[in-house]
């Protein structure tokens, strides 16, 4: 074997080690997020790479299966997705799926009227950029808090420092304690941190102190319901909403299979239908002229620039290629500046011609034509 076919072997091996490496790290995470599905399509993906590039059988596809998967993945995947899409109630409101709604709606606070208060001193780590906190609750042992937990302070414990001597832990070491200006300076950092404390939440509620908030809201698997814990109102899965008997929703909702109700809309709903096959006409409407208009310009253009007789035409067919080797965003500010209402070149004839304005970019009509006329410059060559 030569050494060539060695390096080439070799540098397949590395490149399908690191593939499978990255694809077992991103499957062991699809699988620790409950995404089962994607998890098996990926090991299945994997499993496809690694028999084609091994197996001598497979050889052709080695050459095909670079193409055939950016095909899948830019094409027929965005395809199928928005098929999808069109079956279901996706859109505002409606873009998370039930799991992420339920926990974005049971990740709800509120502040009962005879909620657990705690004075609390901050201190940033010595030579870091971690925050900590002492709490002092009106009973009980002072807590310490660091990255999202709770310690209980013992007495005594040499990690902590009574500075003043007044029997009150104020201290910790490593950290330095910060003062009011640099409490105001970190607050947003600081009114963002949560501490789990037993079934309640930790939060900051003003400069002097924090409270123990507790959840509105705890999602029943059993019943499908969401319980609201303030009031006891449940609500049901109605339409992608959890929603109470009384009509009140839950935002945000989560997206669900609707079949063809989308379709049916679009034909039996005024506000709908109306601005839909306003768009629709106007794609093809758009697509009809574009093309005729260009062709038409462009045939006429090319049938007199053939005459043999004409002076100059090896120059003028040279500035044909002007639309396509000006940089697309110097194309836009020209032409917006050429379609300008008071300034613009356009309005500058016609108003000495015809002493007329056009509102180019300000009436619909107008701007279709814009478009049209925009196009007709980029096309016509």
């Amino acid at each position: 074997m030569s050494w060539r076919k060695i390096l080439a072997q070799g540098a397949t091996i590395l490149a399908l080690g690191l593939l499978d490496a990255l694809g077992i790290w991103a499957f062991s995470s699809l699988l620790l997020r409950g995404e089962y599905w994607m998890a098996a399509g990926l090991a299945v993906a994997l499993g496809l790479i690694n028999w084609i590039y091994f197996s001598k059988r497979t050889y052709p596809l080695k050459y095909l299966f670079p193409g055939l998967f950016f095909l899948v993945l830019f094409v027929l995947y965005p395809i199928g997705y928005n098929i999808y899409i069109a079956f279901t109630n996706y859109g505002t409101g409606h873009i998370l799926s039930k799991k992420q709604a339920i926990t974005q709606i049971e990740s709800r606070l509120y502040l009962p009227p005879d909620a657990e208060t705690f004075g609390y001193v901050a201190f940033q780590e010595e030579g870091g950029t971690e925050f900590a906190f002492l709490f002092y609750p009106k009973e009980g042992p002072v807590l310490f808090a660091r990255a999202g937990r709770l310690i209980p302070v013992a007495p005594g414990d040499p990690g902590f420092l009574d500075q003043d001597g007044d029997g009150i832990v104020d201290g910790v070491e490593g950290y330095r304690r910060l003062g009011l200006p640099e409490v105001v300076q970190n607050l947003s950092t600081f009114q963002a941190m949560e501490f789990p404390y037993g079934e309640r939440i930790l939060r900051m509620t003003s400069l002097q102190g924090f409270a123990a908030f507790e959840h509105r809201y705890r999602y029943d698997p059993e019943n499908d319901v969401m319980v609201d814990l303030l009031s006891g109102t449940v609500y049901r899965p109605v339409e992608g909403f959890f929603t109470s008997q009384d009509g009140k929703t839950l935002l945000p909702g989560f997206t669900i299979v609707v079949g063809w109700r989308n379709f049916f809309a679009l034909v039996t709903n005024p506000q709908i239908s109306g601005p839909f096959f306003q768009v629709f006409a106007w794609t093809f409407a758009y697509a009809f002229f574009s093309v005729l208009l260009t062709f038409a310009l462009g045939l006429f253009l090319a049938y007199h620039l053939n005459n043999p007789y004409l002076r100059f035409r090896r120059a003028y067919r040279m500035l044909l290629i002007v639309p396509y080797a000006i940089p697309a965003f110097i194309s836009v500010l020209m032409w917006r500046g050429f379609f300008n209402t008071e300034v613009g070149v356009f309005n500058q004839i016609l108003y000495s011609l015809f002493e007329v304005k056009i509102p180019w970019l300000q009436d619909p009509f107008w701007a279709k034509v814009a478009l049209l006329l925009n196009n007709l410059w980029l096309g016509f060559p």
